[in-house]
């Protein structure tokens, strides 16, 4: 995409950079809309607490990366350069004018909308489709190693209370990482990859985190004793 020369390119680059991915929150906010009003809404109060934390994660992330930027941009400085003036000439460049700002608060507008409609779509998969698929992934599981649950294979090695909590640790990591390219991606000079990320990232919660998820209806092991009659496969790892 090349850089805008007068107002109207301007708007028209906002335009391309932005409408995919407003169009995918749009469309998954009208699904949202049409099947609350069909199944009836799950309380919001929940989830507002968590988004507002994932909102605050966000800013963190967004002054550690303007702090980290800042920085290695002062390195780049050449030695005769007044510094100040050649770190804001680069930060007005690259991400202070109306192409760059605009897009990252389209995103950081819209998500918010998005996440909450996704979280409250989950609460409702087991009205629109109860969990049947348990029993079906745990056959699925062991045929698929030989008769042998997977866990029994890998506990020996990774049962212990270090290595569990180095793995829950690690688990809860993908938040961080998800927000840090989000807020990455939101402000890149890439703007073409940007476009690609921000829209194919919003496609992969819509369709398959929601469509499948609901399709393929589960709870998971940890609840699969209170679900499916007979033996609890799982009772020894809780």
């Amino acid at each position: 995409m090349h850089r805008p020369t007068t107002p109207r390119d301007t708007l028209r680059l906002i335009l391309q950079e932005n409408l995919p991915p407003l169009t995918v929150v749009a469309l998954y906010l009208l699904f949202g809309e049409l099947l609350f009003a069909r199944m009836g809404a799950p309380s919001f109060t929940t989830l507002k607490i968590e988004h507002e934390a994932v909102n605050a994660m966000a800013l963190v992330i967004c002054l550690l990366y303007a702090a980290f930027r800042t920085a290695w941009l002062a390195k780049q400085a050449p030695a005769d350069a007044p510094l100040l003036k050649f770190v804001w000439d680069q930060w007005r460049g690259s991400y202070l004018n109306l192409r760059h700002v605009v897009g990252f608060l389209v995103v950081h507008l819209s998500l918010p909308h998005f996440s909450v409609t996704f979280g409250a779509v989950k609460l409702l998969i087991p009205k629109l489709n109860p969990f049947t698929w348990d029993a079906t992934f745990f056959a699925w599981d062991r045929a698929l190693h030989l008769g042998v649950d997977p866990w029994r294979i890998l506990h020996p090695i990774l049962g212990t209370p270090a290595v569990t909590f180095v793995m829950n640790v690690l688990y809860n990591l993908w938040m961080i990482v998800m927000m840090t390219m989000i807020v990455w991606q939101s402000w890149s000079a890439d703007r073409r990859t940007r476009v690609q990320f921000l829209t194919v990232m919003l496609l992969i919660w819509a369709v398959p985190c929601t469509l499948l998820a609901t399709a393929w209806s589960s709870a998971g092991p940890c609840y699969y004793g209170a679900l499916v009659p007979g033996e609890d496969p799982y009772a020894p790892l809780m």
